[in-house]
């Protein structure tokens, strides 16, 4: 199977899901202010700025089984997966969560919805779905949802690994058939049960059978990735607000199936050239992470200095290229001195722990 120039790919494919979020925010921001304002601002709401999350979903799956196929049934595998995704994930979700703590007795206003007790507090650390004070089952810093589900897959996905790899992988599919049958069946009004038989489980492991047809070898030649990724884009903008057709047609159908196909592309496709572009894409999809996390820390201070500075004199959508860009200028600054510092510490103070590959270093959102 190859690796780098998939991982490439993958790792452009990470940055496309984190800029369509990024993006995404910034528009919200910018017409909460041009209603606070008088000014017009465009219309973004044509497309799902949220497929970016799918993709993470996807990419997530599909990183898991590249990395860790080869170590199903080995004795403790499981445990080695388990904590180096904890390593991954929980050191700068701690920190960010903090953040939000923090930014809550500071400057509360910046907030869009505020902190909902001690027992949300809690279960947001602890990566335990819980409703906020708006009833939405967000963790404190909103945007940990997603992560929450990461969580659970890895657990899954952990104890998937302690049989050989095929008899795990049935085992897996079948856990998350069931569990996604319930979910059919459901509401039932249990906050934890919703949130984990949701159908995003499927997202997951269309990811992992992505993998698995890596791992056996299956590629498209450059005409075959190009029409299956257009295939993917198109059926987002397709399903999606554009035509209203997002209220018809099953979320996982609309958004999980294209984001898999534009995976799929990405990852059996052609090697992408390197040069300076790919490059620096590159770089910001190994960000993707802090990215995903820190974005609403520069976006919505930003909107606060925007709106008693340039209230006026500068067009919207200039604020809306400056949000993503310093969005992207201080994640990167966050993955170089922060995370990718807290992951070596972490890393080193199990005695004799591997440092982890590049290529798990891509695996989270996760996006989520």
């Amino acid at each position: 199977m190859r690796q780098h120039g998939q991982l490439l790919n993958m790792q452009i494919m990470r940055a496309i899901a984190a800029a369509l979020v990024v993006f995404g925010h910034a528009g919200q921001e910018m017409s909460l202010m041009a209603t606070r304002t008088g000014q017009s601002s465009p219309n973004l709401e044509f497309f799902n700025w949220a497929w970016g999350v799918d993709i993470f979903f996807v990419i997530s799956g599909f990183i898991m089984m590249h990395t860790s196929g080869e170590h199903f049934g080995k004795p403790g595998a499981s445990r080695e997966f388990l904590r180096r995704r904890l390593i991954r994930i929980v050191p700068l979700y701690w920190l960010t969560t903090t953040a939000f703590v923090l930014t809550a007795l500071i400057a509360p206003k910046i907030l869009n919805v505020p902190p909902s007790g001690l027992w949300h507090a809690i279960a947001s650390y602890g990566f335990i779905p819980e409703a906020n004070a708006n009833g939405a089952v967000r963790p404190l810093l909103a945007l940990g949802w997603t992560l929450n589900y990461e969580m659970f897959f890895y657990v899954l996905f952990a104890l998937g690994m302690l049989l050989p790899l095929r008899k795990g992988l049935l085992a897996l599919c079948a856990l998350f058939i069931a569990l996604l049958g319930l979910g059919a069946l459901g509401p039932w009004h249990n906050t934890q049960v919703d949130f984990w038989t949701s159908h995003l489980l499927a997202e997951f492991l269309l990811g992992v059978g992505i993998g698995l047809m890596a791992r056996r070898g299956f590629t498209m030649n450059g005409v075959e990735a190009l029409f299956v990724g257009a295939l993917g884009v198109a059926g987002a903008v397709v399903m999606g607000p554009l035509w209203g057709m997002e209220t018809e047609i099953p979320e996982l159908a609309r958004a999980g199936v294209p984001a898999a196909f534009l995976v799929a592309a990405a990852v059996l496709g052609p090697d992408v050239s390197r040069n300076k572009v790919t490059v620096w894409l590159a770089f910001v999809g190994d960000a993707s992470f802090a990215l995903y996390l820190i974005h609403p820390f520069a976006i919505r201070p930003l909107r606060e200095v925007w709106m008693r500075v340039a209230d006026g004199y500068l067009p919207m959508p200039l604020y809306l290229l400056a949000a993503v860009a310093g969005a992207i200028g201080v994640a990167a600054l966050v993955h170089l001195y922060v995370e990718r510092p807290l992951a070596r510490t972490f890393n080193g103070l199990g005695k004799g722990a591997a440092r982890p590959a590049k290529a798990e270093s891509a695996g989270a959102l996760s996006p989520a």
